[in-house]
């Protein structure tokens, strides 16, 4: 990565990306990084027939009466006269061709970022560790487990970054995602799924890498509306 593309980032404020960790929690974070990459955010249905699998065995049946037609006298023009088509008909009513309604995909996206250590201060690891705490899970030091337990600690562990659900709702522990001024997702919950890093070999005067380029993964943890993705575009009122 070149000095020249570092500072056509830093002058690009739609390519600045902001990540909110943990919302809800205690240990809530912020991370900062630059999009290096467009991405793409596409959406599936699910419609299909209800009785596309029914009308596939009726077919499989009507096709075995057929071809046992053809070796029984007379039976060949007697299965023609009922079913036409020389015979060979396929069950397949215009009513099993109608389609429904069975729920969408929920939506999952990823971004190429990078960190940068824009000043002496900074170190890009730092946000690295942040990531890494939404695909890592936690250990916990409470609870009658962890009391009984030698070393202290629960033998199970917890979700990342605090995650808790309840009743089909998310509750906490969970990611928004700002990208310039034309993107902010803070409904439904994110969570994210992976995390890819490649860290600079070139170091700072400070001995900390120059960046740590890193592409993420992220899915919603409930299904978006056509309300919560209206709500994404800010200056769209109305579409």
């Amino acid at each position: 990565m070149d000095q020249l593309y570092i500072n056509r980032l830093l002058k690009n404020p739609d390519a600045i990306v902001r990540m909110r960790l943990g919302i809800n929690t205690s240990g809530a974070t912020t991370i900062e990084a630059f999009l290096t990459q467009d991405f793409d955010l596409s959406a599936s249905a699910n419609w299909s027939s209800p009785f596309e699998n029914f009308a596939a065995e009726a077919s499989k049946l009507v096709r075995v009466v057929t071809d046992l037609s053809k070796i029984i006298p007379g039976g060949e023009t007697l299965t023609q006269v009922f079913l036409g088509a020389g015979g060979n008909a396929t069950f397949l009513p215009f009513a099993t061709t109608i389609v429904d309604y069975f729920g969408t995909t929920r939506p999952s996206f990823s971004l190429d970022l990078v960190f940068i250590a824009t000043d002496a201060t900074k170190d890009p690891r730092r946000d690295l560790l942040k990531l890494y705490s939404g695909v890592f899970p936690t250990r916990s030091n409470e609870g009658i487990f962890a009391a009984l337990s030698p070393s202290g600690e629960s033998p199970f562990m917890g979700a990342p970054l605090g995650y808790f659900s309840r009743l089909g709702a998310v509750e906490r522990g969970y990611v928004t995602l700002q990208i310039g001024r034309w993107l902010f997702i803070g409904k439904p919950p994110l969570i994210i799924k992976g995390v890819n890093p490649k860290i600079s070999k070139a170091p700072t005067s400070k001995g900390v890498p120059l960046y740590v380029e890193v592409g993420v993964s992220l899915e919603f943890a409930l299904t978006p509306s056509i309300d919560d993705v209206r709500n994404w575009f800010p200056g769209l009122s109305g579409v």
